[in-house]
């Protein structure tokens, strides 16, 4: 669903006390790394229900724009994620496992 902010986005867009405003001065509100925490929590509980299936799942029925603006196609698991100054691009489907890949860490 394009244009839809979901559970993800829409802490973007509420924390810092902006809502509807500048999602990149979120990460600046200590709340945001409990919003972030949270949804990281909830897609790891989602993927180990059926790891076999869910591990490499498309992770977005998004685009590869943001509010897809300009318009662009869908993102699939082998779109790169630019983390910035902090390394190089990774694939989407290695920020998908939190077991290995640049993540490593698991919820119990």
């Amino acid at each position: 669903m394009h244009g839809h902010f979901g559970i993800h986005g829409g802490g973007h867009y509420t924390v810092a006390g902006d809502p509807g405003g500048d999602p990149f001065t979120s990460p600046g509100d200590p709340v945001f790394w409990l919003h972030h925490g949270q949804i990281d929590r909830v897609w790891w509980m989602w993927q180990s229900q059926d790891l076999e299936t869910r591990y490499h799942a498309p992770t977005t029925s998004l685009t590869i724009t943001g509010m897809n603006m300009p318009p662009s196609r869908n993102a699939t698991i082998d779109d790169l994620i630019d983390i910035g100054p902090s390394g190089d691009p990774f694939k989407i489907r290695e920020f998908s496992n939190t077991l290995g890949g640049p993540l490593c860490y698991i919820y119990e």
